[in-house]
């Protein structure tokens, strides 16, 4: 099973259930995706020159009170402050478990502010479903250019990292997990496209005619491109207390809780190795201060393990611990009847991935590359990728190994991807890599990487979500 927790409801059963506040507000285009929890549309905006500011025909809140929110790309037009074009997301909610994870959902992207991350502009609730306003990220999931073409431009890995670690450094600075990261939930979004209508954009045929997604010689601007992460559908805000600190207005970072961390560990293991050696040893001395240099490694919040979380996500992007189930006890707070013990870490697992998918071709599932890279000889090796709409375009899936990648990229994939993880790199820490933050050589440009409502650096303070006291 890919994925836990699947919505209980179909798009035959929902597509009837839209309220009239949004049937007066918004026409339905096309069905853009469906995930684990619902159906995400392509809406656009009615003429509403015709109402008064402030009623929407039901007393509602006015979706003028929209502002001027990000719409995820230049190229959208907007009628007064309000997008003209919006993603709506369908959620069933007609189980317990799915509403608990609709509201969590609805509150988590109520509170955050990432220029990387969708924003949620409103949102309805129904007898059997809810209905969420989204910001639209206009463009092909990275997901999709991997199945389609393979391997992907080194310039658009690299943007799609910096941004994609940049937005989940900001979920983890406000004590988010996001659960379900893979390059599907990554949209990739043009800045500069000037396409007038949505009815017949973002369709395979577009991707497969730009060949620069795969083309290792292209070059993707950031002031050109961005990537937006979508569906947090399994999304979690954490308390204070699951990340090892207390709620009691002093600022703690990331900085100050790793080194606690370092320092709590260290002497732990001190005791215990001092414990173990006879007082009589010469070296007793000697073989503390070694096993103090051992032990002095990043242990932070990241890595603290939260008891019987819901089991849940994608498993081939799913960290070792995630995998790592059984069944859920009395008591248990989880939603899934399968439980793990997880933490902040296991989304760096998945960004791992994430990247070395992009980076290679390779599917996530295959873990042995020389026997996934010899099946790809001969025949195997001639495999096309056709679209269904239109004329059909070819494109030949190309793959890498991962040696063949750059060395800061190969390392950066092995650091996040550790199956041990209290040796795993941490998502905020990862900001630090240099095929991140640039400056590997004198022509390799050091970059200030985007940032949302509260800076998400090591040194800065920890802002949990109001919604993390909540009780679904």
């Amino acid at each position: 099973m890919d994925s836990v927790g699947a919505s209980s409801g179909t798009k035959k059963d929902m597509e009837s259930l839209w309220p009239r506040q949004i049937e007066d507000n918004y026409e339905r285009i096309r069905p853009l995706g469906e995930g684990a929890f619902g159906i995400v549309w392509l809406a656009k905006a009615k003429d509403r020159e015709d109402k008064k500011a402030g009623d929407d025909g039901d007393g509602d809140e006015s979706l003028d009170s929209f502002g001027d929110e990000d719409s995820f790309g230049a190229h959208v037009p907007l009628k007064g402050d309000l997008p003209v074009y919006v993603a709506i997301k369908q959620i069933a909610t007609a189980r317990e478990e799915d509403r608990k994870y609709a509201s969590r959902e609805i509150a988590i992207l109520s509170e955050v502010n990432h220029p990387n991350i969708v924003k949620c502009l409103r949102h309805v609730e129904m007898p059997r479903s809810q209905l969420v306003v989204m910001t639209l990220a206009d463009g092909p999931n990275l997901g999709d250019l991997v199945t389609l073409g393979g391997a992907l431009s080194l310039s658009l890995v690299r943007l799609a990292a910096r941004q994609l670690i940049s937005a989940v450094a900001y979920l983890h600075g406000r004590g988010v997990i996001h659960r379900d990261i893979k390059p599907d939930n990554c949209i990739l979004v043009s800045k500069t496209a000037t396409t007038s209508t949505h009815h017949d954009i973002s369709t395979k045929d577009d991707w497969m005619s730009n060949d620069s997604y795969w083309d290792d010689t292209a070059v993707f601007e950031e002031n050109e491109w961005k990537i937006v992460l979508v569906d947090f559908g399994f999304a979690k805000a954490l308390r204070p207390d699951e990340c090892g600190t207390q709620n009691s207005g002093r600022h703690h970072s990331v900085r100050t809780l790793v080194q606690r961390g370092i320092e709590k560990q260290a002497s732990q293991i001190l005791e215990r190795k001092a414990s173990s050696i006879p007082s009589s040893a010469p070296d007793r001395t000697l073989m503390k201060k070694r096993t103090f240099i051992v032990t002095r490694r990043p242990s932070s919040f990241q890595k603290i393990t939260i008891r019987a979380m819901s089991a849940l996500g994608t498993r081939d992007f799913a960290a070792p611990e995630v995998k790592n189930a059984r069944a859920k006890s009395v008591g248990d707070a989880a939603l899934t009847e399968s439980v793990s013990d997880y933490g902040l870490i296991s989304d760096a697992y998945s960004i791992g991935i994430t990247i070395r998918v992009m980076l290679t071709g390779i599917p996530a599932k295959e873990e042995n590359e020389m026997a996934f890279m010899s099946s790809q000889d001969g025949v195997l090796s001639a495999i096309f990728s056709c679209c269904s709409t239109k004329k059909a375009r070819r494109r030949k899936r190309r793959y890498k190994w991962l040696d063949e990648t750059p060395k800061p990229a190969r390392e950066l994939v092995l650091k996040m991807t550790n199956p041990l993880y209290a040796n795993r790199l941490s998502v905020p820490m990862a900001r630090e890599e240099l095929w991140i933050k640039g400056g590997m050589t004198k022509e390799d440009p050091v970059i200030t990487l985007p940032e949302g409502d509260f800076p998400a650096g090591i040194d800065d303070p920890i802002k949990f979500l109001k919604c993390a006291n909540a009780s679904y």
